[in-house]
């Protein structure tokens, strides 16, 4: 990823895909997360951010946890 897509439709694209590598059901603390989130782009802070918006995961005490894929904000 060279850079996060500006258009909504692109980037909740791309925030469905690193939703679906994730394990369901796994609690993944921050810094995890975040080594994760490397490997896609430098921004991690960004996608993390808007992974949270777009309903994909839930955040409390700084470990993050993917919602069911019904709660995902839809792609359109």
């Amino acid at each position: 990823l060279k850079t996060i897509p500006a258009q909504r439709k692109k980037k909740m694209i791309v925030l469905h895909h690193i939703g679906s590598l994730l394990e369901k059901g796994r609690k993944y603390p921050e810094k995890e997360l975040n080594e994760f989130i490397q490997s896609f782009h430098d921004d991690y802070a960004t996608i993390r951010r808007e992974l949270i918006i777009g309903s994909i995961m839930y955040r409390e005490n700084s470990i993050y946890e993917l919602n069911p894929r019904e709660m995902w904000a839809d792609i359109i």
